[in-house]
């Protein structure tokens, strides 16, 4: 019967420098707390959770034109509220807003649909 002999790996020792992450930029998931994408008629805003002060997560607005100066919309996410928000969607051009919740919320409130009255 033959003897088996265990396998050593040599690896060769790494020539880069380990990286090192403080917990503090772990948390804050983006440099400065915050990500701003551009895109054709839209502007994505994503922020850390622990920059926020209400929790907000992520932010959408969205332009009528390509120049991004007449806004459309507006919808943010929000996530750890104690009031159970989750999602707010504002109509600039219909002057209403829209906000969802958490099923379960103390007053039973799903969906609030308000219409913002100029006078």
């Amino acid at each position: 019967m033959e003897e088996v002999i265990p396998r050593k790996f040599l690896f060769l020792r790494s020539w880069v420098s380990s990286i090192v992450v403080s917990e503090k930029d772990l948390e804050a998931r983006f440099p400065g707390g915050r990500k701003v994408t551009r895109y054709r008629k839209a502007k994505l805003e994503r922020f850390s959770p622990t920059v926020t002060k209400y929790g907000l997560v992520s932010r959408l607005t969205t332009y009528k034109d390509l120049d991004c100066t007449e806004v459309t919309g507006v919808k943010e996410w929000y996530k750890n509220r104690s009031d159970g928000l989750e999602e707010r969607y504002s109509n600039k051009l219909e002057n209403s807003t829209a906000e969802h919740f958490k099923p379960g919320r103390a007053f039973a409130l799903l969906c609030k649909l308000s219409a913002e009255r100029t006078t």
